[in-house]
């Protein structure tokens, strides 16, 4: 298997797959548009395919391959959604309380609550499609997988690579405010525990990031989370 044969390329291939992303959230930021943060993950995705082509690799290498058993897999993601739930529904807000700070920003949802149409769409090209496929694919498949390299793939390198995508992760969620970029860095924490947990396979923290997202649009949706 072809790969980058310097520390130097996989820096320049994960920098420029992080610009697009960080970008992408700057101009969500900016409009309050998380369209612009959509069509981020997409460019990155497209970007980060075209990388891994061009060093022989493809995205079966990062982890979108089939399950050793789609039984363990399932069972693997349900264990994720608890750890994602436990950490955000109980420690994050705690952390945020204890420094004065309110949730996450959501007003780029202010228009879902009571919407069904709007809520369908969420749900699958924004919820399953960008969040849960594109993010897992380019954070903790590809970025997690550049990150390893530049750490010299050892076991400590897994851990550091880990840390620095849940911090870019969160970064990534600027548009959000603090308290979104603190929370989504612990969901990166999270996903990217799991994810080397199962063997770098890419389906658990898909199908566990997708279910998270749909039940927090659905409690926007009914009112229960607020967007103001």
């Amino acid at each position: 298997m072809n790969r980058p044969v310097t520390n130097g390329e996989v820096v320049a291939e994960a920098a420029l797959v992080l610009a697009v992303i960080l970008g992408g959230s700057a101009l969500s930021a900016w409009t309050g548009s998380i369209g612009f943060g959509v069509t981020a993950v997409v460019l990155a995705l497209l970007l980060a395919t075209y990388l891994l082509r061009r060093s022989g690799e493809s995205w079966r290498d990062m982890g979108l391959r089939r399950p050793s058993g789609w039984g363990k897999a399932i069972l693997a993601a349900v264990l994720t959604y608890i750890a994602m739930a436990a950490t955000v529904g109980v420690a994050v807000p705690l952390a945020l309380s204890a420094f004065g700070l309110d949730g996450p920003t959501l007003s780029q949802f202010a228009g879902l609550e009571g919407n069904l149409p709007l809520l369908l769409f969420f749900l699958g090209p924004i919820a399953w499609g960008t969040a849960a496929f594109g993010e897992e694919m380019v954070v903790r498949g590809f970025l997690l997988d550049r990150l390893s390299i530049v750490f010299a793939r050892e076991h400590r390198a897994w851990g550091v690579a880990v840390a620095v995508q849940a911090i870019l992760f969160g970064l990534a969620h600027a548009y959000q405010g603090v308290s979104g970029v603190v929370t989504t860095a612990t969901l990166g924490l999270v996903l990217g525990i799991a994810y080397l947990k199962v063997g770098r396979n890419l389906w658990p923290v898909i199908i566990a990031h997708g279910v998270a997202d749909t039940v927090s649009l659905i409690a926007i949706y009914l009112g229960a989370l607020p967007t103001s």
